[in-house]
């Protein structure tokens, strides 16, 4: 069989649309079904056949589609996130077994190739037991939360969107107002251990730290550049909500009187949540807000030690609304060597 005919128009200064030309993209699938363009135009995904996902790179110029691959046991509505970096496809679930629910898949965004990051399946007890034949997908503007759609349960499930590691550091984050105050530390030992502080940092409030005990997710994400190219180093996830030790006690305590007017404490003895054993989020103004984070133990992933050539390392905490809070190390570090890394903010 050949993949279906796909058919391009451009659109004219009036928002009316006017034929390119047609054509067929070789051996595949048929029946297109469904369409995803990531919003910065490099590829187009299409929904083929009953189980089938097809990855197109796309000519920005003339609009030519040129076929990739495609990714199998793939079926229903697809939409791409507001930043590119994450592909959501309904009824999708690894193998032939099919229950409803839904995926997210992370999109490279030079290669277009997809790799499958979780699927939530229609059973007792998820959160996606409402999504009997789920259908419409749809982002928030900001892109912290996205709505699923369940027809059969008529249902509408909301979901926050966890934060995770981008393929480059976001911009416009509060930053140390001074130098020399946010330092870093990445040890390969017995214990692998990475330690970050973020110290006389710009004005935030309590309101801007959300309430990790409940809703806020965070993740901390240190990227390296070089030449204008960067490469993702660490992800570190902390949960809302997430529990700890004897009793599932929480790991997140709010701080101060009321709890969390004087920021939040996260604690994790267990390690479970990632390695990460310490988190601390002190508000204040200009000058006076603070972070500090620990984690430690085999499985906080941390990157090959000494780090390739670089020309700067970012170093970020990314709230899941959408808060961020960065600091920047330029070449050399203090310590760049096969067991330790150590730098602080320029």
């Amino acid at each position: 069989m050949s993949l279906p005919t796909c058919k391009r128009s451009r659109g004219a200064a009036d928002g009316s649309v006017a034929p390119i030309d047609s054509e067929v993209f070789g051996a595949g699938v048929l029946a297109p079904s469904s369409l995803a363009v990531p919003q910065d135009g490099r590829h187009v995904c299409a929904g083929v056949g009953s189980d089938q996902l097809a990855i197109f790179a796309r000519d920005a110029s003339s609009g030519a589609l040129t076929p990739l691959g495609t990714v199998f046991d793939v079926s229903g509505n697809l939409v791409a996130s507001p930043d590119g970096h994450n592909l959501y496809a309904t009824s999708v679930a690894p193998g032939q077994f099919r229950p409803d629910g839904f995926s997210i898949f992370r999109r490279d965004p030079a290669t277009g190739v997809l790799s499958h990051l979780e699927t939530l399946l229609r059973q007792p007890g998820s959160t996606a037991r409402n999504l009997a034949s789920p259908s419409a997908i749809a982002f928030a503007p900001d892109g912290h939360d996205v709505y699923v759609t369940g027809g059969s349960d008529s249902a509408l499930v909301a979901y926050r969107v966890r934060p995770r590691c981008s393929a480059e550091p976001l911009a416009d984050c509060r930053l140390p107002t001074l130098p020399q105050h946010a330092p870093i530390a990445l040890a390969h030992a017995a214990s692998d251990s990475a330690v970050w502080r973020w110290r006389s940092g710009q004005a935030t409030s309590a309101a801007d730290l959300g309430d990790p005990r409940s809703s806020t997710d965070y993740a901390f994400c240190l990227h390296a550049e070089s030449a204008g190219v960067w490469q993702p180093l660490l992800q570190l996830v902390v949960p809302a909500a997430s529990t700890c030790g004897r009793g599932a006690r929480p790991c997140w305590r709010g701080a101060g009187k009321p709890a969390g007017s004087a920021g939040y404490v996260f604690r994790d003895p267990t390690l479970l949540n990632g390695g990460v054993a310490e988190v601390h989020l002190k508000p204040g103004a200009d000058g006076r807000a603070s972070i500090q984070l620990r984690a430690r133990g085999p499985g906080i992933g941390l990157p090959a030690l000494p780090l390739a050539p670089y020309d700067q390392v970012v170093a970020q905490l990314r709230s899941g609304d959408g808060s961020c809070w960065s600091a920047a190390y330029a070449t050399p570090a203090l310590t760049n060597s096969a067991r330790r890394f150590v730098d602080d903010n320029d």
